[in-house]
């Protein structure tokens, strides 16, 4: 069809800043799209994903693996806070928001039967990390378990137990806190996606 554009053509003239938004479990645009998406983008590109565990076109209140009101809240977190520290970075230069973090940077090893799991933290001047969590699926990307890593100085880890195999797909993800002295505001960034 004439006049349309391609979305790899699109894609390769992409030159601002990106969030790129998605739920884990999203089944019109699943983390397998997001990925191809990310890839797509020209080399060097300024982009920041942000991955809402377990959440997707709605099936999630009734199938999600946790309360839909949990699935609702880190949604907000994710979209709501997400759109706010890149618009008020980038656009607003809004002191609040001084930088946007670097994607954490993940490695696993085998332990004794279990996976550590280590995460370098970025930790720009002006906000304090809040939350670094695991976010692991076994079963296709359907569900995702989590579990919080701890740490400081911008190295977190956790020991979790059995292989995360090739079967699994994992990332990790942080959540930011501003320091405003009222209301602050919290956003979240995640790893590249490890996919099964």
């Amino acid at each position: 069809m004439r006049g349309l554009i391609g979305p790899a053509m699109a894609l390769s003239g992409v030159r601002a800043s990106l969030l790129a938004l998605n739920g884990t479990t999203d089944e019109f645009f699943p983390l397998t799209a997001h990925m191809a998406t990310l890839r797509g983008l020209p080399s060097g590109a300024d982009v920041r994903s942000s991955l809402v565990g377990n959440f997707d076109h709605g099936c999630y209140k009734v199938s999600g693996g946790e309360a839909a009101s949990t699935i609702e809240a880190r949604a907000a977190l994710h979209a709501d806070g997400g759109q706010r520290a890149f618009l008020r970075h980038h656009l607003a230069a809004d002191a609040a928001y001084p930088a946007i973090p670097r994607a954490p940077v993940v490695a696993v090893a085998t332990v004794a039967g279990a996976t550590q799991v280590v995460a370098r933290v970025d930790r720009p001047a002006g906000l304090d990390v809040e939350d670094v969590r695991l976010y692991v699926s076994t079963d296709n990307n359907y569900l995702f378990a989590n579990t919080a890593l701890s740490g400081s100085g911008g190295t977190y880890s956790v020991l979790v137990p059995g292989s995360l195999s090739a079967a699994s797909s994992y990332f990790v993800d942080v959540q930011y806190r501003n320091r405003a002295l009222l209301n602050p505001g919290r956003f979240t960034i995640s790893s590249e996606p490890m996919l099964a």
